[in-house]
């Protein structure tokens, strides 16, 4: 689910969120991208990749605060 998210702007804006970030998931084998690292869950990932601000908490690394900057702008 997460792949089909950042490869897309469907009804939430999630690929552009994911845009110029390196996405890894702690609990499986997925790995998105490149630039700034944002690591978490799958689900903190999809959740926060899809607009919902709050799961950026659940997240680490450099990209967190520009993923987290366009939860909000969204």
């Amino acid at each position: 689910m997460l792949k089909f998210f950042v490869g897309r702007d469907f009804t939430v804006a999630s690929r552009s969120a994911a845009k110029g970030l390196r996405l890894e998931a702690a609990d499986g084998p997925f790995e998105f991208g490149s630039g700034p690292l944002v690591r978490g869950t799958t689900l903190a990932l999809t959740m926060a990749i899809a607009g919902r601000g709050e799961h950026c908490d659940d997240l680490s690394g450099d990209g967190v605060a520009t993923l987290r900057s366009r939860c909000s702008a969204g």
